[in-house]
């Protein structure tokens, strides 16, 4: 995701690759995603500067760091992550356990994907069977352990597991909410809640580009767009940091 950290200023700069992981898997994009706090808005465009490209546009697809960091832009799931790796709500506001194999999801109200759909129940239905039956999804085994998934009503789910599964919602903050008219094809053009839209990318994910989504149920990202492009060799990145570049992997 993109660090807060970039919306005090325009310092570019090289961070070394550990540090550089661990600010954008863990920090919430920039003033939005599940609530994040507000903050004042630069009115250009963030441009990171990655060493390899994420593998895929499809959030089932793939068990790859950088790829998620890059996707969770777009998309969102029940819980998320903060800073402290604590679990929060994101598009489930809270949860309980009727029983060991059953977790009840109560859903967040107004919620719109970047096509203008509804956020539903149905969303969280059509996400997890296609995590589990799809060909060629790379989903973590506790969600493949959903054995049944029951809409109580528009905005209630349950999710019942072969067995007890304690880290379920860990997994579940690492499984976006795709729409339900989603195919079993692979995804191309990411359509999710996050906070900013799939504005573009390369053939080859060399550079992906998000547009701020104005639609966005949470606190408005701070930047109005960002564009992530790859460049290979280290003293190459080095130069685009020069001309102008937030942030650079080594």
């Amino acid at each position: 995701m993109i660090p807060r950290r970039l919306a005090a200023g325009r310092r570019s700069r090289r961070l070394p690759k550990k540090a550089l992981l661990s600010v954008l898997a863990f920090c919430l994009p920039l003033g939005g995603a599940c609530g994040g706090r507000q903050r004042a808005q630069p009115v250009r465009e963030l441009r990171l500067v990655f060493a390899t490209p994420p593998l895929t546009l499809d959030p089932q697809r793939h068990r790859e760091d950088l790829t998620h960091m890059v996707l969770a832009n777009f998309y969102e799931g029940l819980a998320t992550f903060d800073g402290n790796l604590q679990i929060r709500p994101c598009l489930a506001v809270e949860w309980t356990n009727p029983s060991d194999t059953v977790w009840r999801f109560r859903l967040r109200q107004g919620v719109r994907f970047h096509d203008g759909t509804a956020f539903g129940a149905a969303d969280v239905e059509r996400t997890i069977e296609r995590a589990r039956r799809a060909e060629g999804t790379t989903v973590e085994a506790d969600v493949r352990s959903i054995v049944e998934v029951r809409i109580l009503d528009p905005l209630t789910v349950e999710l019942v597991t072969d067995r007890a599964r304690p880290l379920l919602l860990a997994k579940l903050a690492r499984t976006p909410i795709l729409p339900r008219s989603s195919s079993d094809a692979p995804i191309t053009t990411p359509i999710g809640t996050g906070p900013y839209r799939f504005a573009g990318a390369s053939p080859n994910l060399d550079w992906v580009s998000g547009l701020r989504f104005e639609g966005y149920w949470g606190p408005p990202p701070a930047y109005p767009a960002f564009r992530i492009e790859v460049a290979d060799g280290e003293q190459r990145r080095l130069e685009l940091v020069r001309q102008g570049a937030d942030l650079a992997t080594p």
